[in-house]
């Protein structure tokens, strides 16, 4: 859960973003953020708020979230 992130993680796609939440696909399920489970078979277009989708990205406390960032 959120309260308590944990795990190895894997890869998604942020697909945009905005001031409170960030927009991605994901093949592994839309993950319920807040309880730590799976809501959906695989997403697209999943909005996460920044409040939960940060602790679940920087596992490891604040700065440790890393990514690649592709741009056309």
């Amino acid at each position: 859960p959120v309260s308590k992130p944990s795990g190895g993680g894997h890869w998604l796609c942020v697909v945009g973003y905005d001031k409170t939440h960030v927009i991605v696909h994901d093949p592994l399920g839309e993950a319920d953020l807040v309880n730590g489970t799976t809501l959906s078979a695989s997403a697209r277009y999943a909005r996460y708020s920044r409040k939960n989708w940060g602790p679940r990205w920087e596992v490891e406390g604040p700065g440790t979230g890393w990514a690649i960032i592709a741009e056309r």
